[in-house]
């Protein structure tokens, strides 16, 4: 059994939950608030605290044997959130700070399209 570390407690989360548990996953779940919902599909096996504290989600993770991390919401993507579970040897699913730029700042996607006449 695969053992997955779910970030964040929005809908998006809530459904690739289900979705990770249907496939057979071990759900743990690092929330910035608690939802009902996601906690039940981890069996409890929660925290809550800033989505921001890297080092406290790398520490849960670890904590929980997890093979891989998923990421939700995208403003701990675009502060790097990938990049700092990946040196906690924490694979992750979701962009590192430099591709999630693509997503969190118009200034550097429309550079970027300006750049390659897109």
């Amino acid at each position: 059994m695969v053992n997955v570390l779910l970030i964040g407690n929005g809908a998006r989360e809530h459904a690739i939950g289900e979705a990770l548990v249907r496939g057979g996953a071990n759900l743990s779940a690092y929330m910035g608030k608690r939802n009902p919902g996601i906690a039940k599909l981890c069996n409890d096996n929660v925290k809550i605290g800033k989505l921001d504290n890297f080092t406290d989600i790398a520490d849960f993770g670890k904590k929980n044997n997890v093979n891989f991390a998923v990421v939700g919401p995208e403003a701990p993507l675009a502060i790097g959130i990938t990049n700092a579970l990946q040196a906690h040897d924490i694979p992750t699913v979701g962009p590192t700070i430099e591709c999630a730029q693509l997503e969190s700042s118009k200034i550097f996607t429309r550079s970027l399209l300006k750049k390659y006449n897109i």
